[in-house]
Formats: structure tokens, C-alpha cells, sequence
């Protein structure tokens, strides 16, 4: 318990103790091998930031249609975050990009019987999704 209060322990490294609270977390193609490799340590340092409430902003380009369906599952089932895509309307025109996706992330609710409630479940929205060559719809 002592341990916990000071820090984490990842692998062999000791991580500071975080803030009291993070308002925001900002992540840009932080997900990017095909295989998954990093999402778990990944989602596991959004849950450690975010847990005094914070929200996440997250800008993730879609090369492999499993990472991004990997991403948005482990984000909400090991990061809890409930994921919601910001339509490609509301982007920048000068930024639109068919292959790049916003997230804003809110503190998912504790999983109810193993599986979170049907409310927080990922639906993407159809103006974001034409054109985009394996985006995958969870």
C-alpha cells in the first residue's frame, strides 16, 4: 500500500506518484504497430492520470483496421475511458484527414457483470466514417 502511495512500479522503472488531478490528457498517434504492442502500458497510464476525473483529447490515425478497433476496446476496458469521436465536420478544414480520428475520452463507469453498460459503448458516427479504407466500426 505504501508503494502505491508513492508510486507505480512498470517493468523494472519506478514512476513518480501523479498530480492530485489532471484535467486533460493530450495523446497524438500514440497507437501505431499493428499488433497492439503498448496499448495495455498505454492504457494503463491514461487510467493512472486520469483517475482524479480527467478527460483524454485523442488524435489517432488509422493504419491497421485491428489496432484501431484494439484502441478504442482497450481504452475503454483497461483505461477507462468511453471514447467519443469528434465528427469530421467539427475538425478544422484545413486539418480534415480521412485517415486521422479525435476522440474526446471521459471516465467510463466501473463495468457492470464484466462488461460496461450499453450507454458507454463506442458507435461511430456516420459522417466519420465515409471514405476511410479499414476503419473499423466497434
Amino acid at each position: 500500500a505504501e508503494a502505491a502511495a508513492v508510486g507505480s512500479a512498470v517493468g523494472s522503472a519506478r514512476l513518480p506518484a501523479p498530480p492530485a488531478q489532471v484535467g486533460l490528457l493530450l495523446a497524438a498517434d500514440v497507437a501505431y504497430q499493428r499488433e497492439g504492442r503498448g496499448l495495455s502500458a498505454l492504457c494503463s497510464t491514461v487510467r493512472r492520470l486520469a483517475a482524479g476525473g480527467g478527460a483524454l483529447l485523442l488524435a489517432h490515425k488509422c493504419r491497421h483496421p485491428e489496432l484501431d478497433a484494439a484502441l478504442l476496446q482497450q481504452m475503454r476496458d483497461e483505461g477507462g475511458m468511453a471514447l467519443e469521436e469528434v465528427p469530421r465536420s467539427h475538425h478544422h478544414p484545413d486539418f480534415r484527414s480521412l485517415s486521422i480520428r479525435l476522440y474526446i475520452g471521459s471516465p467510463a463507469p466501473p463495468p457492470i457483470g464484466g462488461r460496461l453498460s450499453p450507454h458507454y459503448t463506442h458507435a461511430p458516427r456516420s459522417d466519420t466514417n465515409k471514405g476511410v479504407s479499414g476503419a473499423a466500426a466497434t
